[in-house]
């Protein structure tokens, strides 16, 4: 039988009319959640010289983020066992839309501006994955790829278009007031939102408590994911950071004031990540084409090369940094909708929150270390050699998830594995 097109497999896995516009005000919603949600990172070089912040302490700021996110996800995500997610998404909604106003308003240090931000992850938490879990009970398992690429692609690109726009701004305005402009605007994802979803009643699952069950990691499965998306969270939110502090470094010693250089890095990194938002939606597309893990190694693979690479850019010409850029946010987003996907497709419903909340925690803790780590390495390597090295080491970690993908790649088809045939 004369296999389908690619064209042909997508054009099969497109939900309906009713679907497609549900996920596009989906997309309107989680668009205007997210427009300060990279506020800080655009205004990282400004806050270096104000509040004398070192490049350990700058990832620390950026971490607490992070680290909000993956603590409270060990309580938040289970409780979409048991409560209806639409409920934890909208109290969540209310926190972060609050704690992005209070950033500009009274952050002042290094203290107050961890606190805000481990806030602002603690609501993330509870809007993202929730949002997440309704969409993969709406759509069935052949077009769920599609679905959740597409949402986490939307998620990508707020995210990017937060550094784009806040960058642009501070072209006009002190970062603060850039921040507090897309704060405020952000407050329209609330009635969008409400209006979305007032009407979906996904039916808990009553054999849950609502609490965190670590039997999920007897399962092979989550332990594969686990352990990659850890791997993948960290790269994700390192290069979110410092790709854009590359390119103010850059900029910099290319004869760019500080505030100069912050606006146009913030705004070339946020357009280059916003293009590369794409990455998410083709991921789950191949995955939902070529099987989760197969996919997973793949993309990995080439984001490892990216890493290699990039950090040897500093004498290059700009466009092919800019474009460098694009490529490194596009393979390393490209992956992030099928760790979740993985799971949903192998677990029984009741399981699937517990899953989701070690997914989330132990990759974001990931996270939570990257940015640092980076920080401690441009502290303390010779500036020289320390973008090189920063990004070689994160790098050498994507290297090891291809590695992890294709062992659990063999593993799911039952073939001999390379090194010894030793199965779970």
């Amino acid at each position: 039988m004369a296999r389908s097109s690619p064209l042909a497999a997508i054009a099969g896995a497109l939900p309906g009319r009713s679907d497609l516009a549900w996920m596009g005000y989906v997309g309107v919603a989680l668009f205007f959640y997210l427009l300060p949600s990279n506020s800080y990172v655009a205004a990282v070089p400004v806050l270096q010289e104000q509040w004398s912040l070192s490049n350990i302490q700058t990832g620390i700021i950026y971490s607490a983020f992070v680290a909000g996110y993956a603590l409270s996800a060990l309580a938040v995500i289970p409780l979409t066992d048991r409560l209806n997610s639409k409920s934890v998404l909208y109290g969540s909604g209310i926190l972060s839309i609050v704690s992005y106003i209070a950033f500009p308003l009274f952050a002042d240090g290094l203290i107050t501006a961890i606190v805000i931000r481990a806030v602002q992850g603690i609501g993330l938490v509870g809007v993202y994955m929730p949002s997440l879990r309704i969409i993969a009970e709406r759509f069935p398992r052949k077009g769920r790829g599609l679905a959740s690429g597409f949402y986490v692609t939307v998620g990508y690109g707020g995210f990017s278009l937060s550094l784009l726009f806040t960058g642009a701004l501070m072209n006009f305005v002190d970062w603060d007031t850039a921040y507090l402009i897309l704060g405020i605007i952000a407050i329209v994802c609330a009635p969008v939102a409400y209006a979305l979803l007032r009407k979906h009643e996904a039916a808990p699952a009553t054999r849950s408590s609502g609490r965190l069950d670590l039997k999920v990691f007897k399962h092979r499965t989550v332990r594969f994911m686990v352990a990659g998306y850890t791997i993948h969270t960290l790269e994700v939110f390192t290069i979110q950071i410092w790709i854009p502090l590359f390119m103010a470094a850059v900029l910099i010693s290319r004869g760019y004031s500080t505030v100069s250089a912050a606006a146009v890095a913030s705004a070339m990194a946020g357009l280059a990540f916003t293009i590369a938002a794409v990455g998410p939606l083709f991921g789950g597309i191949l995955s939902d084409r070529l099987g989760r893990a197969k996919t997973l190694a793949g993309i990995a693979a080439i984001a490892a090369a990216c890493g290699w690479g990039f950090g040897w850019l500093g004498d290059a010409p700009w466009a092919l940094i800019v474009f460098v850029a694009v490529i490194y946010g596009l393979v390393a987003s490209a992956d992030s909708a099928i760790f979740s996907a993985a799971l949903i497709d192998t677990l029984p419903r009741h399981s699937i929150g517990s899953a989701l909340a070690a997914l989330s925690f132990l990759g974001f803790m990931g996270g939570v270390v990257g940015p640092i780590a980076l920080g401690g390495i441009r502290d303390f390597v010779p500036e020289s050699i320390s973008w090189p090295v920063s990004f070689s080491v994160i790098a050498l970690l994507t290297t090891l998830a291809v590695f992890l993908f294709t062992w659990l790649h063999w593993l799911e088809k039952g073939k001999p594995l390379p090194i010894h045939s030793e199965s779970d």
